[in-house]
């Protein structure tokens, strides 16, 4: 009859290789746990700036929604009408006449030196030929 075994979990002395691999360990474990401590830090300050970037998007969303509008930049044609000495601004997108204004002198000045030079002949000088 073979003799009966069984295994106990019991305490044990560690040799100093054993020492050595887990000193290893542990440094290998501190490294580790700085640089994904580092690693949490940076997600957490990335995270933090994209809540705060939607954040601020959500917001001038509502506000636009509340108010209805929102300022742009649009293209406008600058329409000048000699015989009233008036300028108007007339939007591209709807058309709208958004502002009319009193023609400056210049602007006035402006068209009487077209007419001038409308009225003169051209002159085209050339260069001797040699």
């Amino acid at each position: 009859m073979e003799p009966e075994t069984t295994k106990e979990y019991l305490k044990c002395i560690l040799t100093p290789d054993e020492m050595k691999m887990e000193a290893e360990k542990m440094a290998n474990g501190f490294s580790k746990l700085s640089e994904l401590e580092g690693t949490l830090k940076s997600a957490k300050k990335q995270i933090e700036s994209d809540i705060a970037k939607v954040e601020a998007e959500v917001s001038l969303a509502v506000e636009k929604y509340r108010s209805g509008f929102e300022m742009r930049n649009v293209e406008c044609l600058v329409i000048k009408t000699f015989e009233l000495n008036t300028v108007y601004i007339k939007r591209l997108d709807t058309g709208e006449i958004i502002r009319e204004r009193p023609m400056s002198l210049e602007e006035r000045q402006g068209m009487l030196d077209l007419k001038e030079k409308e009225d003169e002949p051209t002159v085209v000088e050339t260069a001797p030929e040699e």
